[in-house]
């Protein structure tokens, strides 16, 4: 007898939505420093430096909270405040 696992779609889904708006936000900001702002090669690397900061100071701390709760529920909510801070910082900026 096989049993198959099932993925969360939507789960997935999320997680992939994630990742492209991180990639796209990893190939714009230099972009966006470059042109918009005039940034130098220096500051542009600052910048993507605490752009993957971020992601090393950040993603130990919350794999350990998303791994003493179980469920859906902590990483729906995760994503969901993701969309709208990109959505906020989208619409102020």
């Amino acid at each position: 007898m096989t049993s198959r696992i099932s993925l969360p779609l939507p789960l997935l889904g999320g997680a992939i939505g994630a990742h492209a708006a991180d990639q796209i936000a990893l190939a714009a900001l230099p972009l966006t420093a470059t042109i918009a702002l005039e940034a130098g090669a220096a500051t542009v690397g600052w910048l993507v430096a605490a752009h993957a900061a971020a992601w090393l100071v950040l993603s130990l701390p919350a794999g350990m909270l998303l791994d003493r709760y179980p469920g859906r529920t902590l990483p729906l909510l995760a994503q969901l405040s993701a969309m709208v801070a990109f959505a906020a910082a989208a619409l102020f900026a």
